[in-house]
């Protein structure tokens, strides 16, 4: 069973129906002609969630039709993307997805419900969120290169956590480790604020999470950042080095939310969902709803999407299996 939450989100005066005249040539109706569903595979109140439901209102003001968000989680995303896969391509499902759904998960879990490369169709990365390395205000170690040496030195000695298996949190921590040498005992939690909780108590000696979520314990001094793990500082943490400016260069990870549809959505629907995204990520309100979740907007082209996704698949693929990480 999944927990599954439906909202419908649109104009209250949009039209229902397209006005006559308005058929394609094909005789087929204009695209939308009733509501759209936006499944998100996470729940409600997540960050994936919070810009979902932004785009899913955008697209209801700019289009003219409702949209139905419909939170569908699950086996790490796996279920909700599984309805988006399985559904006619007709341009009426589009799946809210992550790095997880399109890329990931199918190198963690031993059989997938649906095969993310031929039955969905990416159409836009809408942004790119950051980690950060953060400890607790107990930790000696005050700069990233300080606990990369101390881990180093004492192999397993300092406790990581991460917000659930095969996140990508757990997947830039193992990626991290890796490339450095520090060893550390990877401690997987079923909550971020479980997490949060013993890394502020002291139970836990270091974290790995987005940038959103330790901010107000940073703030008020019981944690200290290290490092953000994207390639520029971010705009909540405008004073946290990146890893690379803490002293290794070339390391870059970050989450990602892009727009897919089910395989065979027509053309000219994927064109329409692709130019509407990628003008509210430029937008005002866009970049306001970006800068909610500390992220840094993307956009670009269905074939810059997919070719960026691919890039993905070759980098973290072999950090998963290298770190045998199983779900």
């Amino acid at each position: 069973m999944f927990a599954r939450r439906s909202f419908l989100i649109g104009a209250a005066l949009a039209p229902l129906a397209p006005a006559p005249g308005h058929a394609q040539a094909s005789g087929a109706q204009v695209w939308p002609a009733r509501p759209v569903m936006l499944i998100i595979p996470f729940p409600a109140g997540g960050a994936m969630d919070l810009l979902g439901r932004g785009v899913a209102q955008d697209l209801a003001d700019k289009l003219g039709q409702q949209f139905v968000v419909d939170n569908r989680a699950g086996a790490a995303g796996n279920i909700g993307a599984m309805a988006a896969a399985k559904s006619s391509p007709d341009g009426y499902t589009i799946l809210m997805a992550g790095a997880a759904s399109l890329a990931l998960n199918k190198f963690m879990f031993s059989s997938m419900p649906y095969d993310p490369e031929t039955e969905l169709t990416p159409i836009v990365i809408l942004s790119r969120l950051p980690h950060i390395f953060v400890v607790n205000a107990k930790v000696e170690a005050k700069t990233l290169k300080e606990l990369v040496d101390y881990a180093k030195a004492n192999p397993g000695k300092l406790s990581a956590g991460v917000p659930g298996v095969g996140t990508t949190a757990h997947i830039t921590l193992e990626a991290f480790m890796a490339e450095t040498g520090a060893k550390m005992t990877v401690v997987p939690y079923r909550s971020e604020p479980q997490m949060l909780t013993d890394l502020v108590g002291g139970q836990l000696d270091f974290a790995c999470t987005l940038t959103t979520s330790p901010g107000p314990h940073i703030q008020a001094g019981r944690l200290h950042a290290l490092a953000v793990t994207s390639a520029t500082r971010t705009q909540q943490l405008p004073d946290v080095p990146t890893v690379e400016q803490a002293g290794f260069p070339g390391f870059e990870a970050t989450a990602w939310f892009a727009l897919a549809v089910p395989t065979g959505t027509p053309a000219e629907i994927i064109a329409k969902i692709n130019a509407t995204a990628n003008a509210f990520i430029r937008s005002a309100k866009g970049k306001e709803e970006l800068s909610k979740l500390d992220s840094l907007p993307a956009g670009g082209t269905p074939e810059e999407t997919k070719a960026f996704i691919a890039a993905e698949v070759r980098k973290w693929a072999p950090i998963i299996k290298a770190a045998k990480i199983q779900m």
